[in-house]
Protein backbone atom coordinates (compact mmCIF):
# COMPACT_ATOMS: atom_id res chain seq x y z
CA UNK A 1 0.00 0.00 0.00
CA UNK A 2 2.52 2.42 0.63
CA UNK A 3 4.75 1.76 -2.44
CA UNK A 4 1.60 2.50 -4.15
CA UNK A 5 0.50 5.41 -2.50
CA UNK A 6 4.36 7.09 -2.43
CA UNK A 7 4.87 6.34 -6.27
CA UNK A 8 2.07 4.96 -8.28
CA UNK A 9 4.01 1.26 -7.31
CA UNK A 10 6.96 2.35 -9.67
CA UNK A 11 10.49 2.89 -9.75
CA UNK A 12 10.33 4.04 -13.19
CA UNK A 13 8.35 6.31 -15.81
CA UNK A 14 7.04 4.46 -19.11
CA UNK A 15 10.27 6.47 -20.13
CA UNK A 16 12.37 4.74 -18.43
CA UNK A 17 13.86 7.07 -15.89
CA UNK A 18 13.74 6.68 -12.02
CA UNK A 19 10.70 7.89 -10.39
CA UNK A 20 12.42 10.81 -8.46
CA UNK A 21 10.45 13.29 -6.75
CA UNK A 22 11.02 17.10 -6.31
CA UNK A 23 12.22 17.08 -2.86
CA UNK A 24 14.65 14.18 -4.39
CA UNK A 25 12.57 10.76 -2.74
CA UNK A 26 13.92 8.01 -4.84
CA UNK A 27 11.57 5.21 -6.90
CA UNK A 28 9.01 2.96 -5.52
CA UNK A 29 9.35 3.26 -1.84
CA UNK A 30 10.37 6.82 -2.07
CA UNK A 31 13.54 6.69 -0.35
CA UNK A 32 14.82 10.19 0.40
CA UNK A 33 18.16 10.65 -1.23
CA UNK A 34 19.65 13.17 1.17
CA UNK A 35 18.68 11.41 4.28
CA UNK A 36 19.58 7.82 3.35
CA UNK A 37 21.62 7.55 0.01
CA UNK A 38 25.04 7.24 2.54
CA UNK A 39 23.50 4.30 4.78
CA UNK A 40 21.85 2.35 1.92
CA UNK A 41 25.14 2.99 -0.14
CA UNK A 42 27.08 1.60 3.04
CA UNK A 43 24.95 -1.50 2.95
CA UNK A 44 26.15 -2.29 -0.85
CA UNK A 45 22.46 -0.79 -1.76
CA UNK A 46 21.61 1.13 -4.82
CA UNK A 47 18.55 2.68 -4.12
CA UNK A 48 18.00 3.83 -7.66
CA UNK A 49 18.16 0.05 -8.36
CA UNK A 50 14.21 -1.76 -8.17
CA UNK A 51 15.16 -4.32 -5.93
CA UNK A 52 17.55 -2.35 -3.56
CA UNK A 53 15.22 0.55 -3.21
CA UNK A 54 12.64 -2.50 -1.96
CA UNK A 55 15.53 -3.63 0.50
CA UNK A 56 16.23 -0.84 1.79
CA UNK A 57 12.57 0.24 2.41
CA UNK A 58 12.20 -3.27 4.63
CA UNK A 59 15.61 -2.11 6.27
CA UNK A 60 13.47 0.99 7.33
CA UNK A 61 10.60 -0.32 8.05
CA UNK A 62 12.33 -3.22 10.12
CA UNK A 63 13.98 0.10 12.45
CA UNK A 64 11.64 2.95 12.30
CA UNK A 65 8.37 1.21 11.58
CA UNK A 66 5.92 3.46 9.36
CA UNK A 67 7.75 6.55 10.32
CA UNK A 68 9.84 7.14 7.31
CA UNK A 69 6.20 7.21 5.23
CA UNK A 70 3.98 9.15 7.12
CA UNK A 71 3.45 12.16 5.00
CA UNK A 72 1.66 9.65 3.08
CA UNK A 73 -0.71 8.31 5.28
CA UNK A 74 -3.64 9.61 4.71
CA UNK A 75 -3.64 7.19 1.62
CA UNK A 76 -2.21 4.27 2.99
CA UNK A 77 -3.59 4.06 6.26
CA UNK A 78 -6.77 2.25 7.26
Amino acid sequence: KIARCESGNRQFYENGEVVISKTNDIGRYQINEPTHYKKAKSMGLDIYKEADNEAYAIELYNTQGIKPWSASKHCWSG
